[in-house]
């Protein structure tokens, strides 16, 4: 899978990269049944799509438990992840920073 990925973006490979490791992690291995994801947590995994279609069907447990639909909860985890994206990247130029002072001083 990992070369059919390369082969067809060779440019932007890296940028696929996670959804590929996702769907290894849930694909059932043809030998036990089970997938990494399943053996690691004893549970099935609970994607995108499983989440938008229990919210169509009604049987949707986040609704109740989260007290919001499975759209809106998923546009506000997207925003604290941007949100911590963006803490990290400041966070890692500024340890790049203070790395380069450090060997400019060393020198």
């Amino acid at each position: 899978m990992l070369s059919k990925v390369i082969q067809d973006c060779p440019r932007g490979w890296d940028n696929i990269l996670h959804f590929l490791c996702f769907a290894l992690r849930v694909t059932p291995n043809s030998s036990t049944g089970y997938s990494p994801y399943e053996l690691c947590f004893r549970r099935k995994v609970r994607g995108l799509l499983t989440l938008f279609r229990e919210e169509l069907e009604g049987t949707d447990v986040a609704v109740n438990n989260l007290k919001m639909p499975a759209a809106k909860n998923m546009g506000k985890l997207q925003n604290d992840i941007r949100i911590a994206l963006k803490a990290a990247n400041e966070n890692s130029i500024t340890a790049q920073q203070k790395t380069r002072h450090i060997l400019i001083d060393d020198r």
